[in-house]
């Protein structure tokens, strides 16, 4: 979902030649350092509850590719993402990194996504196709501008490709494949 998504915009910019940061922000459910194998710990809890140096928190993923794992889940996840420090990070790396790119907890179970909205340049809503009504899709992207966050954009994940009458779409668009090699995913 999410941070499968954030994971490949993260990896496909690094491709194209900037330098990108990938940030897990999901202090209560983080995932990113599972994903790519890495330390959870030292995270961005650990630097935002205490003091530390920034650097000691980011692991080289691959060429171009950083990541910022969450740390140990703290007591106050919303305290420490709303902080000035958070902000003042983001402001850091985003000088210091081409791309910034900043996994959250999912719209509407917590505040966390709104109060990051607000730090960054724009967000993309990942939508579970299926799972996600319509209304809880508008309802997110009201929320989002009443706070001034600017939506670059949708992505619809989890469609079900047979059932939307698409079950051959990948076979005629990617002409040179056989149907045994088009993945049903």
């Amino acid at each position: 979902g999410k941070t499968t998504t954030a994971s490949n915009i993260a990896i496909s910019l690094a491709q194209l030649g900037g330098s990108v940061l990938l940030i897990d922000c999901d202090l209560r459910k983080p995932s990113i350092h599972t994903a790519f194998g890495i330390s959870p710990m030292p995270g961005l809890s650990t630097y935002l509850a205490q003091n530390g140096k920034i650097d000691d928190l980011i692991h080289h993923a691959s060429e171009n590719l950083y990541l910022m794992p969450a740390g140990p889940t703290p007591p106050n996840p919303a305290e420490l993402l709303s902080s000035g420090k958070m902000k003042r990070l983001i402001e850091i790396m985003a000088e210091r990194y081409d791309h910034v790119v900043i996994d959250t907890p999912p719209l509407g179970s917590v505040t966390d996504p709104v109060i990051l909205s607000t730090m960054v340049d724009g967000v993309v809503l990942v939508v579970h196709a299926g799972r996600n009504k319509r209304n809880a899709v508008q309802r997110a992207c009201r929320e989002l501008s009443a706070v001034g966050a600017r939506i670059f954009g949708v992505v619809l994940n989890n469609v079900n490709m047979k059932r939307e009458g698409y079950a051959d779409y990948q076979y005629y668009y990617y002409g040179y494949s056989s149907k045994e090699e088009v993945s049903e995913n």
